[in-house]
């Protein structure tokens, strides 16, 4: 599959205040279980230039129900807890390619 008709998501999350090194912690977690997962081919964590709250992920996978498994399990109980715990004010996840789902 060409590289950008690879399933792929970027996640960007919003620390509240104060919370940015927990959150952090957090989502470094996510990341390795990511790195791990199977079908993934590239999982990135980082804070984003000059706002030390705002994180940003970003991975790709070999297919979309790798991608699918993943976001059902580690993610979305890691993204629930960062949000029940009020570690992030924000989060926003976009996936890749854009198709109609039923359609392809």
């Amino acid at each position: 599959m060409p590289a950008f008709n690879r399933p792929s998501h970027l996640v960007s999350i919003r620390a509240r205040s104060g919370q940015s090194h927990r959150l952090g912690l957090r989502l470094q977690e996510l990341a390795q279980a990511g790195q791990a997962a199977p079908g993934c081919l590239r999982y990135e964590l980082r804070q984003a230039d000059g706002d030390p709250d705002l994180w940003l992920l970003h991975s790709e996978w070999s297919d979309d129900a790798a991608m699918q498994a993943y976001l059902a399990g580690d993610a979305q109980r890691v993204f629930a807890e960062v949000l029940w715990q009020a570690l992030a004010a924000t989060l926003d996840v976009q996936e890749r390619p854009f198709c109609n789902r039923a359609g392809g």
